[in-house]
């Protein structure tokens, strides 16, 4: 009996990971039950002994999961300011320099440099046609004409 736990737990080891623990007022995603989609944000705020977490979500109810159902996410909050990037500098990819005086503006990019207009000559659209395909000129194997009359 023993020998078959160990080969069964063996076979479990192989592709088993663990998970990494998660703390009292982390916030997390539960996994809806029904659609199987991560979409019910929430807060840990008890962890339990057996990797539960009694967990808190945006309108206060508390549902008691197992770790396997929770993942751990960071919130994205709208008012936080992040890197502020101008027009020019993310074209070249290059990141945003802090700015030390916040009365300094900054100028707007020069737009390119656009051709003199006798340069600029319209030309037709270019039309696609379908290419048909030659017609086979060549005979066809056909039956032999069956005539009416038998000659004999």
């Amino acid at each position: 009996m023993t020998a078959s736990r160990e080969k069964s737990r063996d076979f479990h080891d192989a592709t088993a990971h663990t998970l990494a623990a998660l703390k009292v007022d982390n916030h997390i995603l539960i996994q809806d039950p029904d659609t199987s989609r991560w979409s019910i944000p929430g807060k840990v705020i008890e962890v339990g002994p057996n990797r539960d977490y009694l967990v808190r979500t945006e309108n206060g109810k508390e549902f008691r999961q197992n770790h396997r159902h929770l993942l751990c996410r960071v919130p994205f909050m709208p008012g936080t300011p992040g890197p502020a990037t101008t027009y020019a500098e993310a074209a070249r990819g290059q990141q945003a320099t802090p700015i030390k005086n916040q009365n300094v503006t900054a100028t707007p990019p020069e737009p390119p440099a656009q051709a003199p207009a006798d340069e600029l000559v319209q030309q037709p659209p270019v039309r696609r046609t379908r290419q048909r395909r030659p017609k086979n000129t060549k005979a066809t194997r056909q039956q032999p004409k069956r005539s009416c009359h038998k000659t004999d």
